[in-house]
């Protein structure tokens, strides 16, 4: 929220996030305010970074891997590795496939463990609906 009166901004923080932000304060030898401000700074050049990668619909569509990725995903959510023996791809196909959804806002990437990767569909992005939607249309027939 935007206090209009002192021209600051106020953010509601849940606890855990909070007890963070006072330990990097603390070994910063900061203020808690002044950790926040050093956080979301660097927070917001790290965004800059992951811009979401404009593409037509047709350009998920058209590499059918990719389509039966997106329909596997649809289904739940998967490691790297059992999405690529369900498609039927190596490994490091799968993994540039899942980069380019990825850059497309179209999946989400959680690591678990050292090496592992946990991805699932975005289904709050508007793409990732839109692309269900055409999917399902196609093998209602």
């Amino acid at each position: 929220m935007l206090n209009r009166v002192e021209g600051v901004y106020i953010i509601k923080l849940p606890p855990e996030l909070y007890a963070c932000i006072e330990r990097f304060a603390k070994f910063k030898r900061l203020s808690v305010e002044e950790a926040a401000c050093y956080a979301l700074k660097k927070f917001l050049e790290h965004q800059s970074f992951y811009e979401i990668a404009k593409h037509d619909l047709s350009y998920y569509l058209r590499n059918q891997r990719m389509v039966k990725v997106i329909r596997f995903l649809s289904l739940g959510s998967g490691s790297l590795g059992q999405i690529a023996r369900a498609v039927g791809i190596d490994y490091g196909r799968a993994r540039s496939l899942i980069e380019k959804l990825q850059a497309a806002g179209i999946v989400l990437v959680s690591r678990f463990g050292k090496r592992g990767y946990w991805i699932t569909l975005n289904h709050s992005s508007p793409i990732t609906q839109k692309l269900l939607e055409i999917l399902n249309s196609w093998y209602e027939k």
